[in-house]
C-alpha cells in the first residue's frame, strides 16, 4: 500500500493496532509480489500524479512570490467634512 507521503507498506497481514505495518524501504529486498504490485499501481496512478504540473498541487507550500488579490487602496471621502 502507498500512503499520501509516497511511502510503501507491507499490508499482507493486519497488525493489532492498525498502525504498525512494516514499511518497505529497500525495493531490492522486497518480495517479487510487492515489486510487481508496485509496478501495476504506478501505471494506474501515473495519469493522476499532477503534483509537479498542476497549480497548487496538494502538499506544495504556497508560493511567496505569487500575485494574490490585493485589496485596493481606495480613498475614503468624508462627506460630512464639508
Amino acid at each position: 500500500m502507498r500512503d499520501g507521503w509516497g511511502r510503501w507498506w507491507d499490508v499482507r497481514e493486519q497488525p493489532e493496532d492498525l498502525i504498525s505495518y512494516p514499511q518497505i524501504d529497500d525495493w531490492n529486498d522486497a518480495l517479487e509480489l510487492h515489486r510487481s504490485e508496485r509496478e501495476r499501481l504506478m501505471k494506474i496512478m501515473a495519469p493522476f500524479d499532477m503534483h509537479a504540473t498542476e497549480h497548487d498541487a496538494p502538499g506544495t507550500p504556497p508560493n511567496p512570490n505569487a500575485v494574490r488579490g490585493k485589496k485596493s487602496k481606495s480613498k475614503k471621502t468624508n462627506k460630512s467634512a464639508k
